[in-house]
């Protein structure tokens, strides 16, 4: 009887607060083999456990406005359910987990987590990157936490606290493992860049203790993170992490100055631009680690980038659930492809000019260009267009700082579905636009660098991409741009700041 060569498999494991999945892929043909996933709902104001499950904040206190949270215990049930799921589905193809060669831990940055050392056990829910108190980034969530809740304060120096990858790690290794990478401690400003060590003067400003915050593993492309001590993957090594927007360059394989990452989605969009091996300095954007790449010679270093993470999305989101004029984002969606050429409109929300590469706190919703004859369908278009713009306005703000353009944008997400968004974003740009074909573009990045630590290479099995080239003339995108440029400006003095209105309406 013939025998079955034991097959090269890399798992990954994508751990966020509201979705946590796991997929098992074939470095052969650099297809999914076995795949779960597990969707969570938030806790929000107004959620029905939000006003019993939260410790984290004082005793006394009522749930605020803005706030959002996320069960620990409720992720880590959903990481075993779905790794459980992977396990038999793979068992039933004539697959043991024991052909897994390495794994790889990517998750959403930014939510902040604290556990005690000694039992283990959380202090409290985990701030969502959305969060208010998270609002001046999770540096911000940690020291509120560190100031205002009750647990924390008297778990003393037996606090630790870490992002979903730490805590992922500790969890998978019964507390014996307690680190971050250098993407994720790069997203939460506290670390120095170039980096890889904690800021001390920015954790003494925000009353943070520095032994209370996970040791930054050494930037290394072959580190082995972790062995796994529990469940369905006992035994099996970690040898990547890193944060989700951070995979996705991975994925795409961007890995030199001028290429620059999108993902846009119903949660937001994120964009990554990749500015070289020197940290660049930004009033707009933020600066972090994209990756760790290797050279000829086997030694290691940090590609840094410009990141804008902008709530944009919130303009298709608005036109569904609180005006009802669609029934579904698909609808919208649908719509914005469908419609014809029409009077341009330009639509600004507050969610999107309050966050980067804006970051204008006293922003209000706005809505420019409307006649007589203006429809929701040229609403859709205003909205969907509105996220184009903001893309567009990332990649000037990071062309300005770093004094490189970016000359292709590789795009995913849901977004990226939509054939007349990718040839917009080209249009609005004036650059290319590339779109491949992975269902999870951060899952994928990440098990090809699990891949990579040890020595597996994917073989050349990359899905023929979609490629979108600029139809637009230059000075139909000054125009555009000039127009979208007048309509955020004007968002500008709506809502108060300290108790009162600016004045920047011009």
């Amino acid at each position: 009887m013939a025998v079955r060569p034991q097959a090269e498999l890399i798992g990954a494991l994508s751990v966020e607060s509201d979705l946590v999945s796991f997929a098992v892929f074939s470095t052969t043909t650099g297809q999914e083999v076995a795949t779960s996933s597990k969707r969570l709902p938030m806790l929000t104001t107004g959620s029905s456990s939000s006003s019993s499950s939260s410790d984290c904040r004082q005793p006394a206190a009522a749930w605020q406005p803005g706030w959002v949270e996320q069960e620990p215990a409720k992720v880590w049930a959903a990481v075993n359910e779905v790794v459980a799921n992977v396990s038999n589905e793979m068992c039933r193809s004539g697959l043991p987990v024991t052909y897994i060669k390495a794994l790889g831990v990517t998750n959403e940055p930014g939510t902040v987590l604290a556990w005690n050392a000694d039992t283990g056990g959380v202090l409290c829910n985990a701030v969502h990157r959305t969060d208010a108190r998270a609002a001046d980034g999770p540096d911000a969530a940690v020291e509120w936490l560190t100031r205002h809740s009750e647990p924390v304060k008297r778990a003393g120096h037996k606090c630790r606290f870490g992002t979903w990858d730490t805590w992922t790690l500790w969890m998978l290794t019964s507390g014996q493992v307690y680190t971050t990478d250098v993407t994720n401690a790069s997203q939460t400003r506290l670390m120095a860049l170039p980096g890889p060590e904690w800021d001390e003067s920015v954790c003494r400003d925000r009353n943070i203790c520095v032994a209370s915050l996970p040791p930054i593993r050494a930037p290394s492309p072959s580190t082995l993170y972790a062995v796994v001590t529990v469940g369905e993957l006992i035994g099996l090594s970690v040898y990547s992490v890193m944060s989700r927007p951070n995979a996705v360059l991975c994925g795409h394989g961007c890995d030199s100055a001028g290429q620059a990452s999108v993902t846009m989605d119903e949660r937001g969009v994120t964009v990554m631009c990749v500015t070289g091996r020197s940290p660049v300095t930004s009033s707009a954007l933020t600066a972090v680690v994209a990756c760790v790449t290797a050279d000829h010679k086997a030694n290691s270093a940090m590609l840094y980038a410009l990141q804008a993470t902008s709530q944009v999305n919130m303009a298709v989101a608005s036109l569904v659930s609180n005006l009802a004029l669609f029934k579904s984002t698909a609808e919208c969606m649908n719509v914005y492809c469908t419609a014809g050429p029409s009077t341009p409109a330009y639509m600004a929300t507050e969610e999107g000019v309050s966050s980067a590469p804006y970051g204008r706190a006293d922003a209000g919703g706005i809505m420019c260009g409307i006649t007589g004859d203006t429809s929701k369908e040229h609403l859709a278009r205003a909205a969907v267009d509105s996220m184009c713009f903001t893309v567009a306005d990332a990649f000037n703000a990071s062309q300005s700082d770093s004094r490189k353009s970016v000359h292709t944008a590789f795009m995913d997400g849901s977004y990226s579905e939509y054939d007349d968004v990718l040839q917009q974003q080209a249009d609005v740009c004036g650059i290319r636009v590339i779109k491949n074909h992975r269902r999870d573009m951060a899952v994928y990045g990440v098990a090809v660098a699990a891949g990579l630590a040890v020595n597996i290479k994917f073989g050349n099995h990359r899905c023929d991409p979609d490629v979108y080239d600029p139809k637009s003339s230059a000075e139909q995108r000054a125009q555009w741009q000039k127009q979208w440029g007048k309509c955020v400006q004007r968002s500008y003095g709506w809502n108060r700041i300290g108790g009162r209105l600016t004045d920047d309406f011009s």
